[in-house]
């Protein structure tokens, strides 16, 4: 009997074990800095390294994109366009909408896939149910993208428009920003969730990656040092 015991409650034990509890998480692109990582050897438009926050390992929120060709501006036309996809976003098996991430998006480029007012993001995965941490909750979608100049800066999702949340005045051309848009629960029960960008004057902008999670990118305050490169550049 209590061998019997012992057996059925390791069993227990295994089955509850074997119960995943999951909450929706995807990304698509990859949190690289735009395919720079920390852009070392880099330098921004005010001619001070383009990865400024000095505690993270790659370009982020307060960072500037590089300015290439070091001409004091970022931009189409101006020799500032790269290409760092790897070639699975290259590829974009699905049509997730990889191919827009970690390459300038502007006329000038020839590797771009089109404008920013062109970019597509498709989620897909399988809706939450009952038992699942983020059953009945809204979620967000967070991006983080660079030289973005014309505001506001809106999606839409769902065929909605939304605008962004967080940081959104730039401190200097090529800026780097962090966004968020609530995403409500009724739009997560099909398993799909599709945005759009709307940016139809928008002539050059990148973006990283974007986010679909349960909760909001953290927008971080500029660090002292930062804010101090930042006046003394103004």
């Amino acid at each position: 009997m209590k061998n019997l015991k012992l057996h059925l409650a390791i069993l227990s034990v295994c089955m509850f074990c074997s119960v995943q509890v999951q909450a929706v998480t995807l990304s698509i692109g990859d949190a690289d800095g735009f395919g720079y990582g920390k852009a070392e050897g880099f330098l921004g438009v005010d001619k001070a390294p383009a990865e400024r926050a000095g505690d993270r390992a790659i370009l982020d929120m307060g960072d500037l994109l590089p300015d290439v060709n070091e001409s004091g501006f970022v931009g189409a036309g101006g020799g500032d366009d790269f290409d760092n996809q790897s070639a699975a976003e290259k590829e974009d098996t699905g049509n997730t909408g990889q191919k827009w991430t970690d390459v300038s998006l502007s006329e000038s480029c020839d590797e771009s896939p089109g404008l920013a007012d062109d970019a597509v993001f498709v989620f897909s995965f399988t809706a939450p149910v009952a038992g699942d941490t983020d059953y009945g909750r809204d979620h967000f979608i967070n991006l983080v993208y660079g030289d973005y100049d014309v505001d506001p800066m809106t999606i839409e999702i769902e065929g909605k428009v939304v605008n962004l949340e967080g940081e959104k005045e730039p401190d200097k051309d090529g800026f780097i920003f962090r966004a968020y848009a609530t995403v409500s629960w009724d739009d997560m029960k099909d398993g799909e969730i599709v945005v759009n960008v709307v940016a139809e004057n928008e002539p050059y902008v990148a973006f990283d990656y974007i986010l679909l999670d349960v909760t909001p990118l953290s927008i971080p305050n500029p660090n002292p040092t930062t804010m101090f490169n930042l006046l003394l550049n103004e």
